[in-house]
């Protein structure tokens, strides 16, 4: 008996068709790995980030042109300011490490928290305070001693000084129309990484320092700190300066007690 050719045809399409489906499906299953898996709850998990450029000195309204480079989890999300000195990013809730640079500033690191709890809103806000290069030129200057006798007393070569800035100060100097909870908006570890602003330093052998501070409108409160454990322990001076005649600080330390 001959089969019709179109017959043939039409039986071999039903006999087929399960086996093409299930492949499909099978297929499906296959490329859906774990790591697809990890990356679609990252996904889920992330949160806006708004990051507010600011001039310390507010010389400039238009703060476009600021790179902002978040680094998390081992990749790097960019964004760039627009004029009003506002970038957006997305980010996975937790820490992230913030960079921000401009031609003619100041490069300055600060770490953010994202989403970190439940009542928090869904999109974070930070101000970073910027300076430009040529505001860089106020001096803090000081000197280091040791008292080894009620009348001796010599100077400490290479000693660490640090140097911190009171960050509500700085905020609001920032920001001057801000109002209500400034630690809201405020980043954490902020750090001016470029020309070697406000970065702790070594005193030389006569035992004096000098850091590099912005010269600013208005006065901000600095801390000076000496480490030096094999003397008296961490001690610290506040001045309040604008950065222009600053007054020298003096650090008069002990040997330790035995």
């Amino acid at each position: 008996m001959i089969i019709p050719m179109h017959t043939k045809f039409t039986g071999r399409i039903k006999n087929c068709l399960p086996v093409l489906l299930i492949f499909a499906s099978s297929c499906a299953k296959e490329v859906y790995t774990s790591e697809d898996a990890v990356n679609s709850k990252r996904e889920a998990q992330k949160t806006g980030l708004t990051v507010m450029i600011r001039d310390i000195n507010s010389q400039t309204t238009d703060m476009s042109g600021f790179s902002v480079t978040a680094s998390q989890c081992g990749e790097d999300i960019k964004s760039v300011t627009s004029a009003d000195g506002i970038a957006s990013l997305m980010l996975v809730k937790g820490d992230a490490v913030l960079q921000v640079e401009k031609e003619h500033y100041v490069a300055v690191t600060a770490v953010v928290t994202t989403g970190a709890t439940v009542t928090e809103r869904n999109n974070t806000v930070v101000i970073i305070p910027v300076f430009a290069d040529e505001q860089t030129s106020g001096t803090l200057d000081g000197t280091v001693s040791v008292k080894m006798t009620p009348s001796d007393e010599e100077p400490l070569a290479d000693a660490l000084v640090s140097i911190d800035v009171d960050m509500n100060d700085l905020m609001r100097l920032a920001f001057p129309g801000m109002s209500g909870n400034i630690d809201k908006y405020r980043p954490g570890a902020l750090a001016y990484s470029s020309a070697g602003l406000m970065q702790p330093v070594r005193t030389s052998v006569s035992g004096a320092f000098r850091f590099a501070i912005p010269a600013t409108v208005a006065d901000l409160t600095y801390t000076v700190n000496v480490h030096e454990t094999a003397l008296t322990q961490h001690v610290n001076r506040t001045v309040v300066t604008n950065g222009r005649n600053s007054p020298v600080i003096f650090f008069h330390l002990t040997p330790y007690e035995k």
